[in-house]
């Protein structure tokens, strides 16, 4: 009867403790980038959160993430990683990924799913290999319901996204 109880507690336990887990947590990683045919960029990356102060998002090449948010007016606030996306209505995919031919770079990539009604627009930053600091750099917003592309033709080592918002389309917008 010991051994019954204690599976049920622990059963119990996990099923509470699921909603605690900290998805926030990046595990530490190698990152890796292909230069050209005989050049890696390689570089161990120190365990790290993927949202900082809940407004800013980080992301490394190779990584998808699912990000709930929540609406406060038109801005997207209480941003967080969440391990399978639930809540379609309110949950924006992002990948970030590096293309290669023959081993050699050709461009960095961003998608974005913008799962609203609205056009989602947001602010970006990138971190570009070879000049080891942040640099603002342009983004479209992504319209209602679809997934916008990014792409670079430099190498960066991480993107940073934040400011999200909704906005709605302006009549001069559908011409």
């Amino acid at each position: 009867m010991k051994n019954y109880l204690f599976l049920f507690l622990l059963l119990i336990g996990k099923e509470c403790g699921a909603q605690t887990v900290d998805s926030n947590a990046r595990p530490p990683f190698e990152l890796k980038l292909f230069v050209n045919d005989s050049t890696f960029y390689n570089a161990p990356m120190n365990a790290s959160q993927y949202v900082y102060n809940k407004k800013t998002i980080q992301v490394f090449p190779g990584e998808s993430l699912f990000i709930e948010a929540e609406l406060s007016g038109d801005s997207l606030v209480n941003l967080k990683v969440v391990p399978e996306n639930i809540h379609k209505e309110k949950t924006i995919k992002i990948s970030f990924s590096q293309s290669v031919e023959g081993r050699i770079h050709q461009q960095m990539i961003l998608s974005v799913v913008n799962p609203f009604s609205k056009k989602l627009d947001y602010s970006a930053q990138i971190n570009l290999l070879n000049q080891k600091k942040w640099v603002k750099t342009s983004i479209i917003p992504v319209l209602p319901g679809l997934v916008s592309y990014e792409t670079w033709p430099d190498l960066i080592t991480t993107i940073a996204l934040y400011d999200f918002c909704l906005k709605s389309e302006s009549p001069d917008s559908k011409k």
